[in-house]
This record gives C-alpha cells, sequence and structure tokens, in this order.
C-alpha cells in the first residue's frame, strides 16, 4: 500500500513536468496556468506499531499508553497531506516472583551472583516484546544444623530419630540430608541406669502394714511391690510375710446395779462389751471380752386415788391418806423393786345448789327452768374420781309492774329525771324489786291547767268563769288537794 502511493506521486509529478514542457511549446499558455494552481496530492497509509509503555506518533504531536487504532498526518514528498492510520500496540514491563531455599548459599544466573543470606534480590531483563522485565527473588538460606540430646534412661532407651533401642551408655550420632540439601546432625548423650530389686522377711500377729505400699496384710504370703530407687529407676521389693493369729475369748455375764471382773479388777455399773488383752504362747494378743449386762434395781411410786379406804399391796388396808408405806419386790431380771405408796383418799359429796332467779334459769344440766324446783340433781367426779352428788334448789321470782298515777298542775319531773309539761300515760322506767327482779313502773300522769280567771272580794277567791255547772277549788301547793267544801264560784 506504501509501494501504491509512491508510484502514484511519481507519476503525477511526471505528468506535471510534461505539462510545462508542452505549455512551452505551444503558442496557447492556458496549459502552464491550469498546473501552476494544481493542488498537492493527498497519500494515505496504514501503520502496524509496537511499543513499550507509550508510542510517540510521526508528527510527534500525539504520546499513546494505550494499546489501540489512532489517526495521525504529516507533510509528505510532494507537499500534501500523508494521512497515516496506525495500528498500536502498547506493551507493559514485567515483574516477576520467584521463591527459592538453598543450604547454605545460591547462584543466581539472572544475576551471576552468589547470595549467602536470606533476603529479596532483584535482575533486570527484555521480555518477548523487548520491554523491560523485572524478576525478584525471594531467597531463603538453610544453614546445616547439629541437636545433641542428653538422656538418661533405665535399662534400654529406644531413640526416635532413628528408632534403635540402645541398652548401654554412650554417644550415639545421625547425619539426614533434608529437603533442601543440608545436612541434620542429632547426637544422643545417653547415660543407661540399672534396675534393682531386694527382699525382706517379716513375721507378725493378725495383720502387717508394710511400708512400701501402705496397705495392710491380715495373710501369711510373699508380696511384691515397685518403686524408684535413688536413680530414679525401678526397684522391686518382695516380702515373705508370716501372719500369726491372736485369739479371742468372750465372757457373758448378766447381773444386778453393778458387776468386778476379775480379769482386771475393774467394777462395771453399764451394760457393754470390755476386753482384756494378755500374751499367747506365741507371742501374739490374747483378748477376753466381757459381755455384760446390768440390770439396775429401781424404786418407784404407786400413786393411788382413792373415794374411801383402800388396801394395798402390803395387805394393809389404809383410810385417810398416807406416803409412808414401803414394799420390797423382785423384777423380772431379779433385781430389787422398791415400790412406795402415795395414797389420796378422797370423799363423796352431796350438795344442795340453792339459786334465785328471775323468770328462768338455766342450770348445769342445760336445762332451763321457768318455774321453782328442788327436783333436780347432777352428778359428776372430783379430781380425785369421787361422787359428787348436786340437788337443785330453785326459786323462780317475777318481775312486777306498778302504775304511778299522778295528778299535777302545769308541770311534773318524775323518777326516769324526765320533767313532763302535758299529760303522759307511755312512760315507763325500770328498777330493781326486793327479789332483785326488774319491776317496770308506768307512768300515769295528769297535767291540770286550772284557771286563772279569778278575782280577789275580800278574803274571797271568786272565779270569773262563765257557763260552768261544776266547780271544785284545789290546792296547787299540796298535790292538787281539792278544798273541803269549796265547790261553787
Amino acid at each position: 500500500m506504501l509501494l501504491l502511493v509512491y508510484l502514484r506521486k511519481i507519476l503525477l509529478i511526471a505528468l506535471c513536468l510534461w505539462q510545462v514542457q508542452t505549455a512551452k511549446c505551444a503558442p496557447n499558455s492556458a496549459l502552464y496556468s491550469e498546473h501552476y494552481f494544481f493542488p498537492p496530492p493527498t497519500s494515505y497509509s496504514t501503520l502496524y506499531e509496537t511499543a513499550c509503555v507509550s508510542y510517540t506518533s510521526p508528527s510527534g504531536n500525539y504520546v499513546w499508553s494505550q494499546s489501540g487504532t489512532y489517526s495521525d498526518t504529516i507533510v509528505n514528498v510532494a507537499g500534501g497531506d500523508s494521512v497515516m492510520t496506525i495500528v498500536l500496540t502498547v506493551n507493559m514491563p514485567d515483574v516477576t516472583f520467584i521463591q527459592e531455599v538453598s543450604c547454605g548459599s545460591f547462584s543466581w544466573a539472572m544475576s551471576g551472583l552468589v547470595y549467602s543470606n536470606s533476603g529479596n534480590y532483584a535482575a533486570t531483563t527484555q521480555n518477548i516484546y523487548g520491554c523491560d522485565s523485572t524478576v525478584i527473588l525471594g531467597l531463603t538460606i538453610v544453614a546445616p544444623s547439629a541437636d545433641t540430646m542428653a538422656v538418661t534412661e533405665c535399662d534400654t532407651y529406644q531413640w526416635a530419630v532413628n528408632g534403635v533401642t540402645y541398652s548401654s551408655s554412650g554417644m550415639y550420632t545421625e547425619v539426614f540430608t533434608d529437603q533442601f540439601g543440608c545436612d541434620s546432625t542429632f547426637t544422643l548423650d545417653l547415660t543407661i541406669l540399672n534396675a534393682s530389686s531386694s527382699s525382706l522377711s517379716e513375721i507378725a500377729c493378725d495383720a502387717y502394714t508394710w511400708s512400701a505400699n501402705g496397705i495392710n496384710y491380715t495373710s501369711s504370703g510373699i508380696y511384691t511391690e515397685t518403686m524408684i530407687n535413688a536413680q530414679g529407676c525401678d526397684s522391686t521389693v518382695t516380702l515373705n510375710l508370716t501372719i500369726l493369729n491372736s485369739n479371742t475369748n468372750v465372757e457373758y455375764q448378766t447381773v444386778c446395779d453393778q458387776f468386778t471382773w476379775i480379769q482386771n479388777g475393774e467394777t462395771y455399773t453399764a451394760s457393754g462389751q470390755y476386753g482384756d488383752t494378755l500374751m499367747n504362747v506365741i507371742g501374739c494378743d490374747s483378748i477376753i471380752m466381757l459381755d455384760l449386762t446390768v440390770h439396775n434395781s429401781n424404786s418407784s411410786i404407786d400413786v393411788i386415788q382413792s373415794c374411801g379406804p383402800y388396801t394395798w399391796i402390803d395387805g394393809v388396808t389404809y383410810t385417810s391418806s398416807t406416803t409412808s408405806p414401803t414394799m420390797m419386790l423382785t423384777t423380772v431380771n431379779g433385781c430389787d423393786s422398791l415400790v412406795q405408796l402415795d395414797l389420796h383418799v378422797g370423799t363423796n359429796y352431796n350438795i344442795v345448789d340453792s339459786v334465785v332467779a328471775c323468770s328462768q334459769y338455766t342450770w348445769i344440766n342445760g336445762v332451763t327452768y321457768f318455774q321453782s324446783t328442788n327436783a333436780p340433781s347432777w352428778l359428776y367426779l372430783t379430781s380425785i374420781g369421787c361422787d359428787s352428788l348436786i340437788t337443785l334448789h330453785l326459786e323462780i321470782t317475777q318481775s312486777s309492774l306498778n302504775i304511778d298515777s299522778i295528778a299535777v298542775c302545769d308541770s311534773f319531773t318524775w323518777i326516769d329525771g324526765v320533767t313532763y309539761t302535758a299529760s303522759n300515760y307511755q312512760a315507763t322506767h325500770t328498777i330493781i324489786n326486793a327479789q332483785g327482779c326488774d319491776s317496770i313502773v308506768l307512768l300515769n300522769l295528769t297535767i291540770l291547767n286550772p284557771s286563772s280567771d279569778v278575782s280577789i272580794v275580800g278574803n274571797s277567791l271568786v272565779s270569773e268563769a262563765t257557763n260552768v255547772i261544776d266547780y271544785q277549788w284545789l290546792d296547787c301547793g299540796n298535790n292538787l288537794t281539792p278544798v273541803p267544801n269549796a265547790d261553787s264560784y
């Protein structure tokens, strides 16, 4: 395409020269004038470019940092525009990380250097696009190792490093190459200690507590216990034990109150088991046990309440209260039992309950009586169980009703403390009569209002009332007593 553009430019130039030459020969110079105004030709082309990071266009007017299709214009050789289509590919530099682990040192071909320390190192090269490519090396330097372990063991020891079991002390070494090519040296400083064993014989009575294990044995036999010796290894101890048995005898005694045991001279007053220890013929304890039952003598008081004479267990008949008699008996256990008599001799009673009541009376038998009577009786027991007969003598008295008839002038103050100014036939008042019962007094009050229309004639009072047929003069100062023969006006 670029070659076609150049050929076109050459043809245009040749044509132009030919037209100029022809114009010089012809009398008409019009052709020359047309060539003089012919514009420079425009050319077109396509460029395919590859760049690192960025690309500057041929004209220098543009800088592109991304791949794409761009356009740029420059002046061609004919003086016209050369329009270029640029298909651009922009490649970026690479950064690559690599990890390496090496023993002692590491020779890196990319940098040509040898490294003996761990760290991050960088080298630069060009990638397939001609751009810079940075490679970063993450380097770990592993040093050879050596480890020594000291072990003290009893009898044998199996080393986990190589699986070998050793039965004697010594220095043992194993070398391993790890995955990085480094040597790992393991040294075992081994001390082998030996276990020990011992035995003892013991003779004991009844039981033996072995200090080796704290166990209490009650029978003969051979017993083994494993302990740790001074070197920290097993120490096997064997016990050859002989158990000799003690013997026990039991003496049973039942007595009253107390018992003195000839075995030890002790006097016992309570039931129980008591022991004494002797030495038998084989040198072991011989235990004598006393199984003692003590029954105590006792004393008691026989409390008796009697209504009248009483014959006690001693055969004596007592007619009055007493606390003196005693009697010695024997219990079911054969021990003494002293009994004292506490006798209370009571009396049967006949009592008359004399009662005076108003209207009615409810007695101790729950019956209510409305009339006088001497018939009812009631039987009950005294505090010591004797009969007590009560007979009721009842007198029923009645309440009384009295009428207090009074006639007065003007007003009257009665026994109830009330002052009456008008006649009254309903007021009552209750008092206690001579028998102690209620006595109801009914007021029959007449209030007289005598005429005051009188005049004095000489030494006489003359009534001025008219149309009156009967007259009676009353003495108001003497409870309205009629004045004798004063019955005219």
